[in-house]
């Protein structure tokens, strides 16, 4: 019996005192951070910690564009920082990044970059916009609105004029649409994410040309530059890439496992090469080859439009504080 009550006593003595140290895995934290590499792989660096909104490069792929609380910065790659913007709400940036769509109030406003000129491009209190996307140029803007249970896809001008409502039903929700004005047809969500469609805007030729989307955070599919291909999901988790013109699909990459909020990819290189993060490593995939290229490990990986660099997520442990 006392045997027993001093191993009692020993062993409450071990646990109150590991419990008041911690182990070498309670020491490290991690935390998200920007970083920037070279497109070879080399010259990688840690830029700042923190995973900002819309982090993207200037059109002339010498600095980084990024949102915090307080509104739009630039960094260089020498480390100079400069706000640019004082928008700070939740906006969708326009392809040429000068102007901002902001949905408030049952309305879509478009607002100069700089935060300037507010235009009201619906003018429609009742009837609730729900989700939009610039054309290449940001000529057109195309949107999905709700009024009771109806369901209606819309295109209009940058400026607010030539509104034309595209589709409407009120068996299915309609959403994401996209306008590719190289073959006058929009690209849009059909039933929730299930199905990707197309139609012509005059209303015509309506058709499912994938029927079985996977669910990637909104981020369903994404449409080329040159609108000859998209990128999308399959519900069993495999990367494809749809060609327009000849109406088939090809297979990419499976498992495709992005991080929660992640980009879905990025065409570039003349749409000829592709750039997507799956778990923690960032891929190149040569669409013609189908060649599979591991750049690094992170996540949310954009590449410069001169396709010199790429500005990712990476995960990185913290020091130990005293």
């Amino acid at each position: 019996m006392k045997k027993f009550f001093l191993l009692l006593t020993i062993t409450i003595i071990y646990l109150l005192l590991t419990s008041c140290f911690p182990t070498s895995e309670d020491l490290h934290e991690t935390a998200e951070w920007s970083c920037l590499i070279n497109s070879d792989g080399t010259g990688f660096e840690w830029l700042m910690r923190g995973n900002y909104s819309y982090e993207t490069f200037t059109l002339d792929s010498k600095k980084i564009l990024y949102q915090s609380s307080d509104g739009f910065y630039t960094r260089d790659f020498a480390g100079n920082i400069e706000k640019v913007s004082d928008v700070s709400e939740d906006v969708i940036l326009s392809n040429t990044q000068q102007y901002f769509l902001q949905f408030k109030n049952n309305e879509i406003f478009r607002i100069n970059f700089d935060g300037s000129n507010e235009i009201n491009l619906t003018n429609t209190p009742d009837i609730e916009e729900k989700t939009a996307n610039f054309s290449l140029g940001d000529e057109k803007i195309t949107y999905s609105s709700k009024e009771g249970n109806l369901y209606t896809i819309s295109m209009i001008d940058i400026d607010g004029n030539n509104k034309i409502d595209v589709i409407s039903d009120s068996t299915a929700r309609l959403s994401n649409p996209t306008y590719n004005l190289f073959n006058n047809k929009i690209y849009y969500l059909y039933d929730g994410i299930l199905f990707l469609k197309s139609i012509n805007i005059d209303g015509s030729d309506n058709k499912v040309i994938v029927d079985s989307l996977g669910f990637n955070w909104g981020n369903n599919y994404i449409l080329s530059g040159r609108g000859e291909k998209l990128i999308f999901v399959s519900l069993n988790s495999e990367l494809k890439l749809y060609d327009i013109e000849s109406i088939s699909d090809i297979f990419l990459y499976y498992p495709y496992s992005p991080k929660n909020g992640s980009k879905l990819a990025q065409f570039f290189n003349n749409d000829e090469t592709i750039i997507f993060g799956s778990d923690t490593k960032i891929y190149f995939i040569d669409i013609e080859e189908t060649n599979l290229q591991e750049i690094t490990e992170g996540y949310s990986p954009v590449i410069s439009p001169d396709g010199g660099k790429i500005f990712f997520i990476r995960d990185r442990e913290l020091p130990v504080e005293d």
